[in-house]
């Protein structure tokens, strides 16, 4: 059974994105907070914020693609903005304040992402040649 938890008129956020984009404190008041693995909501300083980027960077460096998980509690349906609003500015509205969740990491199973730039490149266009 599903239950609406929020009071009338709040919404929850859930945000996906680039780790340096959600996370970075250089784009002002995105992620303020960060739950704890004890699932405790703290304030994301800035050597914890270090410390997950310092994690992406290590799970880059593995060919893993990786995206930070952000949610906000109780977004007022007017930071959705009014009609005649894009997107971007939508989106504006309702990413300051958020807590991380965690990060999430994938790796990319095709063969020709493997090995340098120029082996990739190489690979990438011998496997386009033998399909087209």
């Amino acid at each position: 059974m599903l239950k609406h938890v929020a009071p009338v008129g709040q919404y929850t956020a859930h945000v996906k994105g680039a780790p340096n984009f959600i996370i970075d404190k250089m784009h002002a008041g995105r992620c303020t907070h960060y739950i704890a693995a004890d699932g405790s909501e703290l304030e994301l300083t800035d050597e914890i914020r270090k410390d997950y980027m310092d994690k992406v960077n290590e799970l880059s460096s593995q060919a893993l693609r990786v995206l930070a998980l952000a949610t906000r509690k109780n977004v007022p349906f007017a930071a959705f903005g009014a009609e005649g609003l894009d997107t971007d500015d939508k989106f504006k509205n309702i990413v300051t304040g958020l807590t991380l969740c965690g990060l999430c990491a994938s790796i990319d199973p095709e063969p020709w992402c493997q090995g340098s730039s120029q082996d990739r490149q190489d690979r990438w266009l011998a496997c386009r040649d033998d399909h087209w």
